[in-house]
């Protein structure tokens, strides 16, 4: 892919308040001293800075950030599809990466049932 940050989730079902893991790894580029991952609704436009909730990476004393490395999110109350969007800079343009999506909530199914009609 064409990302310079490599995202993966440690689930792809989770509920309000679950932890999820977020493990993260620079394949192109070097971070900056300002790494964030944001989770986000997944149908959110590129740039926006509508998130729910997010985490800085924390830099070492010399002011680097690890080139891989795994951060914890909980998960907001948002029901729905959302995704974590890596940023190497203190910006909202400067996205690098998305997980793959992660439904928030109970799973639902839908049955049907054919019911033949009575002859007219």
């Amino acid at each position: 892919d064409g990302d310079a940050v490599r995202l993966q989730v440690s689930a792809r079902e989770v509920m309000p308040g679950d932890r999820l893991e977020c493990t993260y790894e620079f394949v192109r580029g070097e971070p900056s001293s300002y790494v964030w991952l944001g989770w986000y609704k997944a149908s959110r436009p590129a740039a926006s800075n509508k998130y729910y909730t997010y985490t800085r990476v924390a830099a070492s004393a010399d002011g680097k950030v690890a080139r891989k490395g795994t951060l914890t999110l909980t998960v907001p109350n948002k029901l729905g599809y959302c995704h974590v969007r890596a940023f190497n800079a203190n910006s909202y343009t400067a996205e690098v990466g998305r997980s793959d999506e992660v439904r928030v909530g109970p799973g639902a199914s839908v049955q049907a049932r054919v019911v033949a009609a009575a002859d007219a």
